[in-house]
């Protein structure tokens, strides 16, 4: 069906202006209207705006009090100058012989125990080394001790003082080698093979093994007391 269309106008001047487009394809309003020109902004601290000078504030107070302290007391009222205030200063204070900061001379003890606190003070004093962990009962210790030298000063060994501080770590000696003696790897494998626990034998391997070694003792001593005379009659050679 047809969509349903507005009635025709009766007046030619209506006809002329309908206007059958869509709404969505219709343009805005207001789309085809001429705007005027913007306002320029100007601002409020433009320093060329400016047309008079501010005005500036007067104290008063100060110089009316010193007009009349003047007049009723004389010279000794006037502030004293800024020199004469430092060599006051100057002269309450004295400097810490450690940190050199101005301390004051009149201070009581729990001032001071607050300056010896602060971190200035106390990155200024000298470094306290701990007593040397060595033990002061052994020979070593006690010999040299005896010559002269002093395990709590920090100094080496030696007439300069430029020695070994610390005593050499000792290093167990399990092996019962010469001192200096150079060892190969293998060697040290072969030692390692050696201590190694022996291997059980079976009951076969035991009576072979002693055969053999009943086979070798009688060897042995048929080497030792055997006659030669004896063995040329019976025919036999060692």
């Amino acid at each position: 069906m047809n969509p349903r269309r507005p009635p025709p106008h009766r007046d030619d001047e209506y006809d002329d202006n309908y206007d059958d487009t869509p709404l969505h394809h219709q343009k805005a309003f207001g789309s085809a209207l001429k705007r005027k020109r913007e306002v320029a902004f100007v601002r409020a601290t433009d320093p060329e705006l400016q047309t008079t000078q501010a005005a500036q504030a007067v104290e008063r107070g100060s110089s009316v009090s010193d007009a009349y302290l003047r007049l009723v007391l004389g010279k000794s009222a006037e502030p004293p100058a800024e020199g004469d205030r430092a060599l006051a200063e100057e002269d309450a204070t004295a400097p810490c012989p450690v940190c050199s900061l101005p301390v004051d001379k009149d201070s009581t003890a729990d001032h001071m125990k607050k300056h010896e606190a602060s971190i200035a003070h106390q990155v200024c004093l000298a470094h306290s080394h701990p007593p040397s962990a060595l033990d002061r009962t052994r020979m070593g210790f006690k010999h040299l001790e005896s010559r002269g030298w002093d395990a709590d000063a920090r100094r080496g060994l030696g007439a300069a003082g430029d020695g070994i501080l610390n005593p050499i770590r000792p290093k167990p000696k399990d092996d019962t080698l010469g001192l200096g003696l150079v060892v190969s790897k293998e060697d040290v494998e072969k030692a390692k093979e050696a201590r190694k626990k022996p291997k059980k034998l079976s009951i076969k391997e035991m009576r072979k093994m002693q055969a053999e070694e009943k086979k070798r003792a009688a060897k042995l001593q048929e080497m030792f007391y055997a006659r030669d005379d004896v063995l040329q009659y019976l025919g036999r050679e060692l």
